[in-house]
């Protein structure tokens, strides 16, 4: 007997899980949604908008996730905008009223932008499981008149026009490539092009106020054994362009080089970037690793 009840429980629980993510896809279907401004609209080189709408009542389940995801769809490419994970938890009176939903966007305009379509797709989840809405179209853009305004000139008396500030152009150096969980900057690095290309730069005494630099690490898991490895890789740049200094001499002139260190962690802008330009998989295939990434959870987890 005992054995038939547990069975019993399990095939239950199959059963509602099975019918749980298909429902609240036939649900989505009477989802309000809208995108402000329509078309979109570009000021100062970025466009922004905002979504809001609600979903039905009883939509969202216990123990599942809706996620709206965001795609900005042009030509034969589309951007692909942080998702909106929803869960039944987070609104407590979903099942008796609407669920109000709102989220602002932004993302930097390009010329390639001007003619395109935002489309937004439901996935409802439960675990490993999901299931997926077509994705519909809901504002198009982008309206770019604020581009095309000109300044006014006129005719106006000065002193003079010479300026004696200092004159500053940025350099950019190649990026130096760290072995997998490891900050050593190692010897084949220093002698490759781009550590010539650094020494060369540092040896010429260029006057130079600040040396920004930016550490990174690759999403991966091994990666995460040490939460400031991005931190360390930047200190053992700067550490290097130190040495270098004393090496030739800078005396006083390096107590004036301000070393901006920039170490970024939990970033998966390029990984959605290079998925949305990818043709290998279908967009139900991409549309899950979405779902995966904009869900939230330890950056562990979405790692695997």
């Amino acid at each position: 007997m005992r054995k038939l009840v547990y069975s019993l429980l399990i095939i239950g629980t199959l059963t509602f899980t099975s019918c749980t993510l298909p429902q609240m896809i036939k649900m989505a279907k009477e989802q309000k949604l809208e995108i402000k401004p329509n078309p979109l609209e570009v000021h100062k080189d970025t466009v922004n908008f905002d979504l809001s709408g609600n979903l039905p009542v009883k939509m969202l389940k216990k123990g599942t996730v809706y996620t709206l995801n965001t795609f900005y769809k042009y030509g034969e490419n589309e951007l692909a905008l942080p998702g909106l994970p929803l869960k039944a938890e987070d609104y407590p009176n979903s099942a008796k009223e609407e669920t109000k939903v709102s989220k602002a966007f932004m993302f930097p305009y390009k010329d390639a932008y001007k003619t395109g379509t935002i489309e937004i797709q439901g996935v409802a989840s439960k675990g490993t499981k999901s299931k997926t809405t077509p994705r519909m179209p809901y504002a198009t853009g982008i309206i770019t008149t604020s581009k095309l305004v000109q300044n006014s000139y006129y005719a106006a008396f000065a002193a003079h026009s010479y300026n004696n500030q200092e004159e500053l152009i940025p350099v950019v150096i190649p990026n130096f490539i760290f072995e997998r969980g490891k900050s050593v900057l190692r010897a084949s690095e220093i002698k490759a092009e781009k550590g010539k290309q650094l020494d060369a730069f540092i040896a010429s005494k260029n006057v130079t106020r600040t040396v920004t630099i930016t550490g990174t690490h690759s999403p991966e898991g091994l990666e995460r054994i040490n939460s400031k490895l991005s931190e360390e890789r930047a200190a053992a740049i700067e550490k290097f362009y130190r040495d270098q200094m004393k090496k030739y001499d800078y005396q006083g002139v390096a107590a004036e080089v301000k070393f901006i260190l920039k170490p970024i962690t939990d970033d998966w802008s390029e990984f959605k970037t290079a998925l949305a330009a990818y043709s290998g998989i279908s967009a139900e295939e991409k549309a899950a690793y979405l779902n995966v990434i904009n869900n939230g959870g330890a950056f562990e987890e979405q790692e695997k």
